[in-house]
Order: structure tokens, then C-alpha cells, then sequence
């Protein structure tokens, strides 16, 4: 073996050495700043200020055309009594809109009876109580069967006003937690190191318990006392511990 090779050859050793003792090195245990790690919670109940009500209609027919005829008949009914109560065309939405097959079970047999339309409309507005007494008022006089229900939440302004509250309050519950944690542990708060949160958008659109009032002996409709909302945000921060 020349000298040569014996250099290239210890070289090349040395070097795959080296990368060895690099790999093992990295592969090693990695230490984190000491922590204290908690949860917290923000409450309110908040009166809701926006009320959403959902009305349904339906047509019965034998004939197809005569049901889905009927139910656009009974629509123009609804859409007018809505318009007395006060709404304009644009705000009546329709959510939904189906024509089916309707069977009756009948002597041991499933008949085809003919073809049931429904259609589904929405409103929407700032609570007000008068308002709501005019709508009910009115839907009670309309000549067209309509079923209807309330449901109250907050408006996306009083939303977004709210989130904020909820996060603030939610932030103190987690900071009381962790001095009391670290003043039990004997250590002190340092940096806040991170702060957790998962956007949660509300679900459908709750109904909550009403009560109806009436005017003494007067069978007219006169209002809700309706249910306030319990809202909350959840966090989670982490610290950084000293001695």
C-alpha cells in the first residue's frame, strides 16, 4: 500500500467517524423551558338581540302539477301576510323546496296516494318586541296553514362584541390558575410562552325556552320573556417557571 492510499483511506475513516459522532449528537435528548400549563374558561350570559323564524307550507295533490300549483298558491298567500306585518319581498328568503311521493300504508298495502309539496321560508330581525307580536298576530289571521317557530340569537356585531369579552375573561381564568399553581410549587410566572385557541362558530341556531304572555283576559298574542344565552371560550396558555 502506497502512502497515497494509506491518507485517502484514513481520511475517508476519520471523516465517517466524525459523521457518526455528529448523528449520535443530534439524536440526543432535547431540553425545554420548565412550564406551567392551563386552561381557561370565559363566561357571560348575554340577552340575544336577533331573532330568526323559520315558517313551513304544504300542498297535498293527487297530480304533480297540481301540488307544486297549489304550494306557489299558498306561498303568495304567506309572502302577503309578511308583507303586512311589516317585512318587504327581499326579506322573505326561502331555505328550502322539495315535491314528493306520498304513500299510505292501507290494507296490508303501501298505496301511492299522489305527490306532497313543501317550502320552507325564513325572516330575520332585530329583536323587538312589538315586532314579534305583529308577526305571530298576523300569522295567526293569514287564511294559509302555516307552522312557524322562533328562535333567538346575537347578531354578528353582538357576536364578534362578545368573543372579545369571553377571551378576555377566559385569559384571566387561565393567568389566576397558573400564579396559584406556581405560588403552591413555589416558583414564579415569567414569560407567557403561547395561548391556544380553537375558533368555535355556533352550531344551528338554538331554540331556547319562551314563555307566552297574555294581555289579561285577551287571547291576543302579546309577547316572549325569552331565555338569556350562556355563552364561554376556552384557552389554553402555557409560562415560563423561574425560581
Amino acid at each position: 500500500m502506497t502512502f497515497r492510499n494509506f491518507s485517502s483511506k484514513l481520511a475517508l475513516a476519520l471523516s465517517l467517524a466524525f459523521f457518526s459522532f455528529s448523528a449520535i449528537a443530534q439524536e440526543g435528548p432535547v431540553y425545554t423551558l420548565p412550564v406551567i400549563k392551563t386552561e381557561g374558561t370565559g363566561k357571560m350570559t348575554v340577552a340575544p338581540d336577533w331573532v330568526v323564524v323559520n315558517m313551513d307550507i304544504s300542498s297535498f295533490h293527487k297530480d304533480f302539477n297540481k301540488a307544486v300549483q297549489e304550494l306557489n298558491k299558498r306561498a303568495a298567500g304567506l309572502e302577503k301576510q309578511l308583507i303586512k306585518a311589516g317585512f318587504k319581498k327581499e326579506d322573505i328568503k326561502t331555505t328550502g323546496y322539495n315535491v314528493n311521493k306520498h304513500y299510505q300504508y292501507k290494507d296490508g298495502m303501501i298505496v301511492d296516494t299522489g305527490f306532497i309539496a313543501f317550502q320552507t321560508f325564513v325572516v330575520e330581525f332585530a329583536k323587538d318586541q312589538q315586532r314579534i307580536v305583529n308577526l305571530v298576530n298576523s300569522l295567526s289571521e293569514s287564511p294559509v296553514q302555516v307552522s312557524f317557530n322562533f328562535s333567538f340569537t346575537l347578531s354578528d356585531a353582538k357576536e364578534k362584541e362578545v368573543e372579545v369579552e369571553l377571551l378576555k375573561r377566559a385569559v384571566n381564568d387561565a393567568s389566576i390558575k397558573s400564579k396559584a399553581l406556581a405560588s403552591a410549587a413555589g416558583v414564579s410566572l415569567k414569560r407567557i410562552l403561547n395561548i391556544t385557541y380553537v375558533t368555535q362558530r355556533q352550531g344551528p341556531i338554538p331554540m331556547y325556552a319562551m314563555e307566552a304572555k297574555m294581555a289579561g283576559d285577551d287571547s291576543a298574542f302579546s309577547g316572549f320573556n325569552v331565555k338569556d344565552l350562556e355563552l364561554e371560550k376556552t384557552i389554553t396558555a402555557s409560562w415560563e417557571i423561574g425560581q
